[in-house]
């Protein structure tokens, strides 16, 4: 069973509805000061992970996406759609990530 890319969305958006709604500095800003913190201050700031390969699929398992997909698709189908990633992976990045992403952090003041 394939899960399309369009339902995994709609189900992490589910589990995780404002997530990408706070990836966005603006509505971050926005958010915090409608709750009542002054002085708001935001960073953006870039993450270098280098993870195993083993480690890499299981922060996936974790993560919203993955822990619906694991079950939509039910324990069977979900390891063999895990047997299949870490096989391309392999193949094409082979035992080691190398990666970064961006985190928003964000400081303010309330009294």
């Amino acid at each position: 069973m394939d899960l399309p890319k369009k339902r995994l969305q709609e189900g992490v958006g589910q589990i995780t509805p404002f997530a990408g709604h706070f990836e966005d500095e603006k509505h971050v800003r926005t958010v915090l000061m409608e709750a009542g913190f002054t002085d708001v201050q935001l960073y953006m700031v870039e993450l270098n992970w280098q993870l195993s390969l083993e480690d890499y699929l299981a922060d996936r398992e974790i993560a919203a996406s993955g822990r619906y997909a694991k079950f939509i698709l039910g324990p069977d189908v979900w390891a063999q759609l895990l047997a299949k990633a870490r096989g391309k992976l392999r193949h094409e990045f082979g035992s080691c990530f190398t990666y970064s992403s961006c985190a928003n952090i964000a400081l303010g003041h309330k009294s």
